[in-house]
């Protein structure tokens, strides 16, 4: 049987990008010869969702999220 390292996380979803900035950090600690990669993917699905959400009209930003970054 192989061991696994797991983290258990509580987010506050009222703070979404705080949140997931700092499990993305976590990640990163955990795997620091995979950090290029690791970025690389999540941008790529990151990409993807922005360019998915992009094609859908009714999903028009509303209001500025800016102040979240």
């Amino acid at each position: 049987m192989k061991a696994a390292l797991k983290y258990e996380v509580l987010a506050d979803l009222s703070k979404p990008v705080d949140e997931i900035v700092e499990f993305i950090s976590l990640m990163l600690q955990s795997h620091p010869g995979k950090r290029i990669e690791i970025l690389q993917q999540i941008d790529q699905h990151v990409g993807d969702a922005l360019a998915e959400l992009q094609r859908e009209p009714s999903n028009e930003i509303t209001e500025d999220t800016s102040a979240e970054m």
